[in-house]
């Protein structure tokens, strides 16, 4: 069995930090969480940050959760284009031949799971693992999906994004709850978020 856990992580916060605990909480059993920073998500705007930066963030956080069987993938990364999860799925189904696929997503996403890229080829390869996100949709939204064909786990909601931090790394101290302390001074000694320093 093996996770896939997509996403910008930009920077990588307490959110993210709660789903990778949440995951292994419920599948201790599974070979692999692979962490996969995008490039450029097809649904956000261009990201400002070097990938390089992206890639050690998410390392710094891994140290600080002492999880082993999570690793940080470059996949994504390393084509330089918008990504899309079914070529992502396809490429770590192909490494792993023999495991079970689960793809986390937040509830937030089923909405617009449709307009996902092979959104079918998506269901063919994957199950989904769907975490609870602040704004919360009905269940109405999910008929698309087989019910064989979906987890849905019951995580705590943290009100925090990778946005709010962007603006606030600079203007006032986070809490290590938030982010790790080795984060905010990986941001600080980087000087990355600039645009938002007045």
């Amino acid at each position: 069995m093996i996770g896939i856990f997509g996403g910008s992580f930009d920077p990588p916060h307490l959110g993210h930090k709660e789903i990778i605990l949440e995951f292994w909480r419920n599948f201790p059993q599974a070979e692999h969480l692979v962490i996969v920073p995008n490039y450029q998500s097809p649904f956000k705007k261009e990201k400002a940050t070097p990938p390089n930066y992206i890639l050690e963030m998410l390392s710094l956080l891994l140290v600080d959760l002492d999880l082993h069987k999570s690793i940080v993938s470059r996949i994504e990364i390393d084509k330089r284009e918008k990504s899309y999860t079914i070529d992502t799925i396809r490429s770590i189904s192909e490494a792993f031949p023999e495991q079970k696929i689960l793809l986390l997503i937040g509830r937030d996403n089923l909405p617009t799971f449709h307009l996902w890229k092979d959104y079918k080829d998506i269901l063919l390869l994957a199950d989904l693992v769907v975490f609870a996100r602040e704004g919360e949709v009905t269940n109405s939204e999910q008929n698309i999906i087989p019910e064989n064909k979906i987890y849905f786990i019951q995580n705590k909601l943290v009100k925090i994004s990778s946005s709010e931090i962007r603006k606030n790394i600079y203007t006032q101290e986070l809490s290590h709850d938030l982010i790790p302390d080795s984060i905010v001074q990986y941001i600080k000694r980087n000087k990355l978020y600039p645009q938002i320093i007045n």
